[in-house]
């Protein structure tokens, strides 16, 4: 394993999968049990953690959670590449279960799951995530990193750019949009 020589590095929500969000999430929750979500709120009803730090916001019962077809096709060529696959999400660890049972509904498989120990900074949480396998794999020569947040790719691409003059690996930033 570290002769890999490629990478293909893929974000979870709104990626892989369309998960639902914060404002039709509450709505589909009142309507399925009755009862507003169960997490405090602030004065305008708006939950005090985030949406994507609950649980509850990766139900199978009452979320679909389609897989994004696009990004299937782009994951089936990486795969037939024997890329070294990689899952990298900003939920927090206390979330694997419920990421992976959504990932394993769509028969997604990666050689590494990620996932965010303390709710730290999503995008430089990432990127040290990418460095530290960049040391792990000293072979590797080129990474596609594939993640939907705009405001995020700018942050990845200027990242991209240093890594790529440092370390002479291709480093390819793909915005889903």
């Amino acid at each position: 394993m570290n002769n890999i020589k490629n990478m293909a590095v893929f974000d979870f929500d709104s990626t892989l999968v369309f998960t639902e969000g914060a404002e039709m999430g509450r709505k589909k929750w009142l309507m399925h049990y009755d009862n507003l979500f169960p997490y405090k709120t602030d004065e305008i009803g708006k939950s005090v953690r985030a949406w994507w730090s609950h649980p509850e916001s990766l139900n199978t019962e009452i979320f679909h959670h389609p897989s994004n077809e696009y990004v299937r096709n782009i994951y089936k060529n990486h795969l037939n590449n024997n890329d070294f696959m990689v899952m990298l999400t900003g939920r927090l660890e206390s979330l694997e279960p419920g990421v992976k049972k959504i990932l394993d509904m769509h028969d997604y498989k990666f050689d590494r799951y990620y996932f965010n120990p303390k709710g730290f900074n999503t995008e430089k949480y990432k990127v040290k995530k990418v460095e530290d396998l960049m040391k792990e794999f000293k072979s590797i020569e080129k990474i596609d990193f594939y993640d939907d947040r705009g405001k995020h790719i700018t942050f990845f691409r200027d990242w991209a750019k240093i890594q790529s003059e440092i370390r002479k690996i291709e480093i390819n930033i793909h915005h889903i949009k």
